[in-house]
């Protein structure tokens, strides 16, 4: 079995404990993002992330420092807010217009970083970065240098412009300079062109750290939501976020849209600004049984422990083994 549980630690002490999902903020969901941080304060007590692109225009984004909740805090390197790209369950705003985004910017971010809550810092990111993986080593390598206060966490990335998708290939070529780091993360857009080779690809670079003994946490960015969460889970991921929470409503397994959730489980008089409200904090609460059910699923391996879609997660398994099979691996 592939899905597992580890610890984080920092400075000798455990912080945190996998699976774990981890709502995210960004000012692609709300140019104020600081307002719904702020607003959010009294409803979460696990793992965080915001980005470091939002702190460095906060005159716009309006984020308060220090944040003074969240288990963790995981600090995005920006690359996801200075794209116009989407991930592939993104509302898409045609109109947002990003900033300038560089590694400068980042670094005087990271430098007046002070909070009070246990960071993971994510490696720069910019969607025009694109350079062999034994070079992104090496640049997060300089980037993390010297700094003990914080867990690092190497985000791979394509090499190329015209490549949509990381090449295994290189990943396992250069698999020695993984160990450097605490955390290993990897977007969810960016493996693969199908649910089975996303799955697929999650496993054989999980299996590949295993064979050489580098047990880091994988972490695949965008992939927070009912389905997809799972799904990487049981084919070797530790850590899920995303911004699903904060553009759609959680109801029986599926995310659907915010005026739906109102119509599905609110009085139809609710004004929207109530519902929304609502359905924030409803889906945090479904974020935390979805974790009860993964912790569940440890125990013995039993799909019946997922709630919803327990067949459906069943035979993606099953179509999973059996692709890993063919490769000569069991799983």
């Amino acid at each position: 079995m592939l899905a597992r549980s580890l610890k984080l630690t920092l400075g000798g002490k455990i912080i945190g404990e996998t699976p774990m999902l981890v709502p995210a903020f960004s000012s692609k969901v709300n140019p104020a993002i600081g307002l719904v941080i702020e607003s959010m304060e009294d409803y979460m007590s696990g793992p965080i992330s915001v980005s470091a692109y939002d702190i460095a225009y906060n005159k716009t984004s309006k984020i308060k420092l220090p944040i003074i909740f969240g288990q963790i805090i995981f600090l995005d390197s920006g690359g996801y807010e200075c794209s116009q790209d989407a991930d592939l369950v993104d509302i898409v705003y045609p109109d947002y217009k990003p900033k300038k985004w560089t590694p400068e910017k980042y670094c005087d971010v990271l430098n007046s970083w002070s909070n009070n809550r246990p960071t993971v810092v994510v490696s720069f990111d910019h969607p025009r970065d694109r350079k062999p993986i034994q070079e992104q080593i090496e640049s997060a390598n300089m980037l993390f240098s010297g700094r003990t206060d914080i867990l690092t966490e190497f985000l791979l990335k394509p090499e190329t412009e015209g490549q949509r998708s990381v090449k295994l290939e290189s990943i396992f070529q250069d698999i020695e300079g993984l160990r450097a780091f605490d955390i290993i993360g990897l977007a969810e857009k960016e493996l693969g062109s199908s649910l089975l080779d996303r799955m697929e690809n999650v496993a054989r670079i999980r299996l590949t750290m295993d064979e050489n003994k580098i047990d880091k946490p994988l972490h695949i960015f965008g992939s927070l939501d009912p389905i997809a969460s799972p799904l990487y889970f049981v084919s070797g991921a530790d850590i899920f976020d995303g911004l699903t929470w904060l553009r759609y409503g959680f109801v029986d397994g599926l995310a659907i849209y915010e005026q739906h959730y109102g119509i599905m489980t609110l009085p139809f008089d609710y004004a929207d600004r109530h519902i929304r409200v609502n359905r924030i904090v409803h889906n945090l609460a479904e974020l935390n049984n979805l974790r009860q059910q993964m912790m569940n699923f440890l125990l013995d391996g039993q799909f019946t422990h997922f709630k919803h879609h327990q067949t459906r997660f069943q035979d993606a398994y099953n179509a999973l083994r059996s692709r890993m099979k063919a490769r000569g691996k069991e799983v």
